[in-house]
């Protein structure tokens, strides 16, 4: 019995030009891997060859060439040579011309957002367990962004996360100590987020917490 598998772990983009998918390797070694899909190759793979190391895992990227094909569905193989035993694996490709949506993409966020910290309140005394508390906030572009917190007088405590940040969520830790690394007096202050996306258009977000001595 083959001591080789091929896995497939990944899928194929459904989109015009290149179009790539991820195999993983397993097994005693691989002495050479060769593609024979019918007619003209548009299949390559990388690595198509090496070893690996029994227990071993290996990744192999397969990329397919839709460039200049028409929709429809296309057929290939991949020919797997080792000295565990040969191994072919069918390829199926569907070609469609409808506009890519890129993965990451989609799965940004869709809208600004600042989210309530937590815990809240929280203590600064470093002797008890919430001594600090989370902010969160997800930008759904890339914005120039700020995140301050204010006490009641309007005065600026601190300064987070001052800079470029792409589409994404993201967090800060407040220990409650302000720019000079001093804790903070009880009360209540106003964490505020400011993101300039790259139109020009500014976002201000702002929300309440508060602080245990």
């Amino acid at each position: 019995m083959p001591r080789n598998l091929l896995i497939p772990t990944g899928r194929s983009r459904n989109t015009p030009g290149t179009s790539a998918t991820a195999l993983r390797a397993t097994g005693e070694t691989i002495r050479l891997l060769t593609i024979h899909p019918n007619g003209t190759s548009r299949l390559a793979v990388n690595p198509a060859n090496g070893a690996i190391a029994a227990g071993g895992a290996h990744t192999i990227n397969v990329t397919f060439d839709t460039q200049g094909l028409a929709e429809g569905e296309y057929e290939g193989q991949i020919i797997i040579t080792s000295n565990g035993g040969n191994l072919t694996l069918p390829v199926h490709v569907r070609v469609s011309h409808a506009t890519a949506v890129d993965e990451q993409a989609a799965s940004a966020p869709r809208t600004f957002e600042l989210q309530q910290n937590y815990p809240n309140p929280f203590a600064v005394n470093g002797a008890v367990v919430n001594s600090a508390t989370t902010i969160k906030y997800q930008l759904p572009s890339t914005a120039q962004v700020e995140l301050m917190i204010h006490d009641l007088a309007g005065r600026v405590v601190a300064t987070f996360d001052v800079g470029v940040k792409e589409a994404g969520e993201y967090f800060v830790e407040w220990n409650g100590r302000d720019g000079k690394s001093a804790h903070v007096a009880s009360g209540i202050y106003f964490y505020r987020l400011t993101a300039t996306s790259v139109d020009g258009n500014i976002t201000t977000l702002s929300k309440k917490l508060a602080v245990l001595r």
